[in-house]
Order: structure tokens, then C-alpha cells, then sequence
């Protein structure tokens, strides 16, 4: 359910300036449609908007932490991983730089190029390298975003670095998320429970996929998007257990199917309001771990003319 818009009491702004911004968002809506469709059309027209842009800047952060419990304890190597990006894109070329291995590419239409640790560019494939199985790229997780209609849950005025700032928050449901993982612009949070639907797929009932939280911060003066905040809280996955399930349904193969346990019907508690910080709904995370993708896309004043280097260009045939 939508919630209405609100103004931070900690502005900076002036209140006129808040009341221009509230009266250039309201005029840029539909007024025959409800606050939720409303809120929506405003998010997908404002994310289209952004990847239109012929150019621009952008640095992306992402967490994954890894899910896999073989007891009691969670295996963590190194705590959780972080990975960062920055880079820019001028009409079909897309620059990015991995900053932990220190890897560099260049895409343009379908074909790419790319450098590990200053050695030579070269031609290559998104699965050349480890690194790249993954590479952020803005503009396509805008528009996919845009293209799977996001639930808009709240919307809000708040003070950014001296700067009105419309947030605004979203939910996409297991679904939707898979539309995202499926155009590659995020990893799948959770790929043993992604083997495991598919496995149960063939039979009984899949575990639940947790929701996928959006936050998008409009600047109100130029109507930009600013940041992209994708959160997802996951069940841990514990191996030893998910083992014995499956040595059990090889051993049933040969003779009759184990009997299911019988399961406890339990009555759910009524729903409760969600209650927001910072943009995010503040969801249970006991026996659970969080994904986050960041992406903070730079003003004009932050982007420096993209120039490709000889050899790229030659390798790309430009």
C-alpha cells in the first residue's frame, strides 16, 4: 500500500523550495490514477529517463556475503565481499573498472575488451575472465528495473548533502527478481536455493524466494536519478541437512518415496505496518544474510570525457 508523501523535518532546503518540489512532482502525474500507480509511473519514467542519457558516470558497490552453513556456525571466508566498480558510458561504449582485481573493460555493441592488472588489452568474452561473470552496467539495470513495474511502497522528501532528494522506495517480489537475475544486471542472491527450486521444481514445494527492496533517490531541482539501492535479506543454506535430503530421495528411488514428515498447520500473525529507515523496510534478519548492489550515478561536473585508448579502439575496429 502506498504510503503518502512526506518531508523530512531535518531539511536544510527552504520550504518554498520544498513546496516547488511537491507541486513539479504532483503536475508530472497522472491525477486520475491512484497514489501507488502514480508513485509507480513516476519511478519507471524517471529510471528510463536516466538510461536515455547519452552519457554519463556511475560507481556501483555490491555485497555478497556467502550463505553456506555446514553446522551450527556460518562459514564466512573474510567476512563479507565486497566488490566495487566505477565507470562511464557514452552511446553503445561502456567502461568499467573492477577495482579488487584490478580488471578493466571496454564494451561496445557485442564486442568487448578487456586488461587484467595493466597487461595488454585484448578481445574477449564475458566469460573470459572470472571477474567478468558479472559486470555492472547502469543503464540496463535501470531500464530492467523499469520493465518489471516495481511496487511503489513510500515516497519521501529528504535532505542530501544540502540537496531535496524525492526517495523512493519499492518491493519486488520473487518474480520480478528473477527477471532481474535472468537479464543479468544482479546475481542470483542465492544459487544453492536456486538449485534447490529447481530440484524441488520436479516435485513439492519450492522454498519461498525473500522480497527484493529498491530505493531510488530523485534529485528534485534536476529530476535525475541519483542512486539505486537494491537490498535482499535470504535464508542461510545448510548444507549438511540439504545432503541428507538428497541422499534420501536417491535412496527412495530404488524402493518406495520416504514418507513426508507430517507438518504443523500454523495460524500466520496479522501483518504488521513495515516501518522505513533510510528508505529501506526494516524486515526480520535473524538466521539470515543480506545482499546489497549500490549504484550512485555522477553529475556532469563528476565525469570526465570518455576517451578510448588506440588499441581499444583498434581492437573494436574504430
Amino acid at each position: 500500500m502506498s504510503r503518502s508523501l512526506t518531508v523530512k523535518p531535518a531539511m536544510k532546503t527552504t520550504a518554498l523550495t520544498v513546496s516547488l518540489a511537491l507541486t513539479a512532482l504532483l503536475s508530472a502525474q497522472d491525477p486520475g490514477a491512484e497514489p501507488a500507480e502514480r508513485g509507480a509511473q513516476l519511478l519507471t519514467r524517471q529510471l528510463r529517463a536516466a538510461a536515455a542519457l547519452p552519457a554519463g558516470g556511475f560507481e556501483m558497490e555490491w555485497k555478497w556475503p556467502r550463505v553456506l552453513r555446514g553446522s551450527a556456525t556460518v562459514q564466512r571466508s573474510g567476512g563479507d565481499i565486497v566488490e566495487k566498480a566505477a565507470g562511464q558510458w557514452r552511446d553503445d561504449v561502456l567502461a568499467v573498472r573492477l577495482d579488487r582485481p584490478g580488471v578493466e573493460v571496454v564494451q561496445a555493441g557485442r564486442l568487448m575488451v578487456l586488461r587484467e592488472k595493466q597487461d595488454r588489452w585484448r578481445l574477449a568474452a564475458p566469460a573470459s575472465s572470472r571477474h567478468t561473470a558479472f559486470l555492472p552496467d547502469p543503464q540496463k539495470l535501470m531500464l530492467a528495473l523499469a520493465a518489471v513495474d516495481p511496487q511503489v511502497t513510500q515516497r519521501e522528501i529528504v535532505d542530501v548533502q544540502g540537496r531535496a532528494t524525492e526517495r523512493i522506495s519499492a518491493t519486488l517480489d520473487g518474480d520480478q527478481l528473477g527477471e532481474l537475475v535472468f537479464a543479468g544486471v544482479v546475481q542470483n542472491p542465492s544459487p544453492l536455493g536456486a538449485a534447490m527450486r529447481r530440484r524441488n521444481g520436479r516435485g513439492g514445494k519450492p522454498p519461498e524466494v525473500a522480497p527484493l527492496d529498491v530505493v531510488v533517490d530523485v534529485d528534485v531541482a534536476s529530476r535525475g536519478v541519483r542512486r539505486v539501492l537494491l537490498r535482499t535479506i535470504v535464508e542461510q543454506v545448510d548444507i549438511r541437512a540439504m545432503m541428507q535430503r538428497q541422499r534420501g530421495q536417491l535412496v527412495g528411488r530404488g524402493g518406495e518415496q520416504p514418507e513426508e514428515e507430517p507438518q504443523e498447520e500454523s495460524q500466520e500473525a496479522p501483518a504488521q505496518p513495515l516501518r522505513y529507515e533510510h528508505g529501506l523496510p526494516v524486515r526480520e534478519t535473524d538466521g539470515k544474510v543480506e545482499h546489497r548492489l549500490e549504484l550512485r550515478l555522477l553529475g556532469p561536473e563528476g565525469v570526465a570525457p570518455l576517451v578510448l585508448q588506440p588499441e581499444v579502439q583498434r581492437l573494436l575496429g574504430r
